[in-house]
């Protein structure tokens, strides 16, 4: 993680790559600036992604909510965790690096690269938050991506209510609304996505069980074998 320093205010974002963090940045954008058009050019104002804005948060004044992928749990104050089927997790993360070109080859390749483990692996990621959650409840709010797929409302309330942001129901919903799937396409086409410079699509399918078509018989066995124990730990079906 960037170096900076601290504050114990701060709030941090937290997901494995591609879990569905940049969501939860939009919903809590929305919440914290009801009355602004939040797009990926004013974002960061918001929510800032520590990758870029490292440099410039120590002028950052009041209340610091920032996004990372970086698993040092303990010296985050307060986290919201944005967790996803690993398996989706990943086929997401690979077409991502496919389209900004940092990756090139096939699936199973991509599994077995560094950049698959650039923030650790998917496992430690999501165990990591688990024993942390375990063990400061109060300092971590634990998101499921398929649980916030059936009722993004419910799922907004929540960060609302453990931020103690004290907004009010239509406040919530409007931002629930402009944080759709939908939404964030239509605003990634007329205002620019991540990357000015680099038209690559951030929000790609935003479902659930795509990882059906990428992963062999064989791929997959490997794949449970490392991985089959969190998944279940986590509530997914094998």
């Amino acid at each position: 993680m960037p170096t900076i320093r601290i504050r114990p205010d701060d709030v941090f974002i937290v997901s494995y790559p591609k879990s569905g963090n940049t969501w939860v940045r939009f919903i809590l954008a929305n919440l914290l600036a009801p009355g602004e058009t939040i797009t990926f050019r004013n974002i960061d104002n918001y929510v800032a992604d520590i990758y870029r804005c490292a440099a410039s948060l120590k002028d950052r004044q009041g209340r610091r909510y920032i996004k990372s992928h970086d698993l040092c749990y303990d010296l985050y104050p307060k986290l919201i965790y944005m967790y996803r089927d690993g398996r989706d997790a990943l086929v997401s993360y690979y077409h991502y690096a496919v389209g900004k070109k940092r990756f090139a080859g096939k699936f199973a390749d991509f599994l077995l690269s560094s950049f698959a483990t650039k923030f650790s692996s998917w496992r430690e990621h999501v165990q990591g938050a688990c024993d942390f959650a375990s063990k400061h409840p109060d300092r971590i709010l634990m998101l499921r991506y398929e649980t916030m797929l059936e009722d993004p409302l419910a799922g907004a309330s929540n960060i609302s209510a453990f931020l103690e942001l004290s907004c009010n129901d239509q406040t919530i919903a409007k931002a629930v609304e402009l944080s759709s799937f939908d939404q964030l396409k239509t605003m990634e086409q007329s205002f620019g996505g991540e990357r000015i410079d680099k038209p690559v699509n951030f929000f790609r399918h935003g479902g659930s069980g795509q990882w059906r078509d990428y992963f062999s018989a064989e791929l997959y066995e490997k794949f449970l074998s490392e991985n089959g124990t969190m998944l279940l730990r986590l509530g997914y079906e094998l």
